[in-house]
């Protein structure tokens, strides 16, 4: 849980040795702890939000909800003292059901305000019909982006492989990220190496690197390519299993 001192202790020592390592030569590290895997969901079944709900009482918070946010706003703070040279992002996927909206936006709106040009957002629901105005992963793509470059999009699935006139769906896909604010787009491997999808990357392309300049300046720090490390205005990485629309312009 991500309130648990243990895990706060054990997390911070792994991050301190990998910041040691990397910090300045990633686009943007992963916030993980704040629920499974490299989401922000924690129970998402409502006997998964029962028994959190009795951990975190047991814990002596008075709720799941302050208890999470406890434990993400701690996240968040550690990751900004670890992380000096490199922005991290948080997914957008609500914690649990009851009231998890409103725990999740209340930890973006702090981490914007209080770490603003450093932290960032992932979506990781992007297809041709999703999001969609108001949820949450829409909304909060929207107001990050403004003021951090590692704000953008992951895929949620394969876009060509079900499409009867491929590269439509993909291009669809990709319109509606941008259109949301995205400064990045994370796309699986067959659709970035199908040769039919070139036209419509090659378009977003041009299109996200146009998206730097609406990011609203703050204090310096740079942003540097894990292959060279040169300066950068704004650039594009991947998990290894994807593939990204990628750039890096110097200054």
């Amino acid at each position: 849980m991500p309130w648990d001192k243990t895990f706060q202790g054990q997390w911070e020592k792994l991050n301190k040795a990998l910041a040691a390592r990397y910090d300045g030569r990633l686009a943007y590290v992963k916030l993980i702890g704040a629920g499974h895997a490299s989401e922000s969901h924690l129970a998402t079944k409502p006997e998964d939000q029962s028994a959190a709900e009795a951990l975190a009482k047991a814990s002596g918070y008075s709720d799941l909800a302050t208890a999470w946010k406890e434990g993400v706003k701690w996240l968040i703070d550690m990751y900004a003292r670890v992380w000096i040279h490199t922005p991290f992002v948080l997914g957008t996927g609500p914690p649990f059901r009851n009231g998890g909206i409103d725990a999740l936006r209340a930890m973006f709106d702090y981490g914007d305000a209080t770490y603003r040009g450093r932290f960032g957002a992932r979506a990781d629901d992007l297809t041709s019909n999703s999001p969609q105005d108001g949820q949450p992963s829409a909304e909060i793509i929207k107001t990050i982006s403004q003021h951090c470059r590692a704000t953008g999009y992951q895929f949620g699935n394969h876009q060509n492989v079900k499409d009867s006139n491929p590269p439509t769906r993909l291009g669809q896909a990709l319109e509606r990220g941008i259109g949301f604010g995205a400064h990045f787009e994370e796309l699986f491997a067959d659709d970035a190496d199908d040769t039919v999808s070139a036209p419509v990357l090659s378009d977003a392309m041009k299109r996200l690197i146009g998206t730097v300049g609406r990011v609203t300046p703050v204090q310096k720090s740079d942003m540097r390519d894990a292959d060279n490390a040169s300066s950068a205005e704004g650039y594009l990485t991947v998990p290894t299993n994807l593939q990204c629309l990628a750039y890096s312009a110097n200054r």
